[in-house]
């Protein structure tokens, strides 16, 4: 078994490969964390934590640029989402909590269906478009697309988990489309709340 070091960075997100994440780190172990990484070019983990604790799941980030450094040792910073890996065990001997983890890919399979494809990609340019444009190499990569488009949909974070953990570019293209169904269900049902809300107090 390969078997990895990672300093652990618990957060309230779930980060994808590929995906950008800004973070203001202000807590002195994360200071000292982020500071050990700058100086030996190294990832960190970045892992969920909410309300049933720190998942066994996660993926790495590299820092890809630090926007700002102040006084007292803070900074902003850019990272990118790398690997996805499993914790096979926690250490809790630095300020910050390490991990050794075990890095995975997804399995091999038959490639995926483009009705799947499809169905995304005509999505998301009308509805993200803030996520800016697709470009040819991520239509073309169904497994890039499947990371791409879990970080553009914005799902809940226990949705983003699943994205996160699952081994099947397949499985990944499906759950997306599920989040896309379930999407424009909302959408309907809000814009036929607005048809019937009273407006200027009026009905």
């Amino acid at each position: 078994m390969d078997t990895n070091f990672l300093p652990l960075f618990p957060l309230r997100v779930v980060l994808l490969p590929g995906e950008f994440l800004p973070l203001h780190i202000f807590e002195e172990r994360y200071k000292l964390m982020i500071g050990q990484c700058r100086e030996e070019d190294r990832p960190f983990g970045v892992v969920l934590a909410d309300e049933k604790g720190v998942r066994n799941f996660g993926c790495s980030a590299r820092i890809v640029k630090v926007m700002e450094e102040f006084p007292d040792g803070r900074m902003n910073i850019l990272t990118r989402g790398e690997g996805r890996f499993r914790i096979l065990h926690t250490n809790d001997d630095r300020p910050y909590l390490t991990a050794d983890v075990e890095f995975f890919d997804d399995r091999p399979e038959d490639a995926p269906s483009a009705i799947l494809t499809k169905k995304i990609l005509a999505f998301l340019p009308e509805h993200r478009k803030d996520a800016g444009p697709i470009s040819d190499d991520i239509q073309n990569d169904p497994k890039r697309l499947s990371f791409w488009a879990g970080a553009s949909l914005r799902p809940e974070l226990e949705d983003k988990q699943v994205l996160l953990e699952s081994k099947s570019t397949s499985e990944r293209l499906a759950e997306l489309v599920r989040i896309i169904e379930e999407t424009r269900k909302k959408e309907k049902r809000m814009d036929r709340l607005r048809q019937f809300s009273p407006k200027n107090g009026h009905p």
